[in-house]
């Protein structure tokens, strides 16, 4: 359903989630990117030299450290990134209805917010 719901973008929901974090954190360092998402430097790595070659993301070099932001195509990219996720929401209603799509949304924030601890 995710892929689906992100066909329009021409993106997964894995690099538009990505894109998500770097509009919310201009200049996020690729370090705290790779933590956030719970991945390791090599695999943030290859997705972001993809949204580079897409021209929606751009790395600047501080010194020893790499950070990451998004280019005005990028920028541009959220609000339909922003809409796909809600459609994705949509659909789960659909299927589990309201209440069980609400639950299972909430479960799996708290979840994460477990994990992270």
């Amino acid at each position: 359903m995710a892929e689906e719901a992100f066909v329009s973008t021409g993106l997964s929901p894995t690099y538009a989630f990505l894109m998500m974090m770097v509009y919310k954190d201009p200049g996020i360092s690729q370090r705290d990117l790779a933590e956030q998402l719970h991945i390791t430097p090599s695999t943030l790595t290859r997705l972001i030299d993809k949204l580079e070659n897409k021209a929606l993301v751009e790395r600047q070099i501080d010194g020893k450290k790499t950070n990451v932001k998004l280019t005005s195509e990028g920028t541009d990219m959220n609000q339909t990134i922003m809409e796909c996720w809600n459609k994705l929401y949509e659909r789960y209603c659909e299927v589990l209805g309201e209440d069980k799509a609400k639950f299972m949304t909430e479960q799996l924030y708290a979840t994460s917010l477990k994990l992270e601890q």
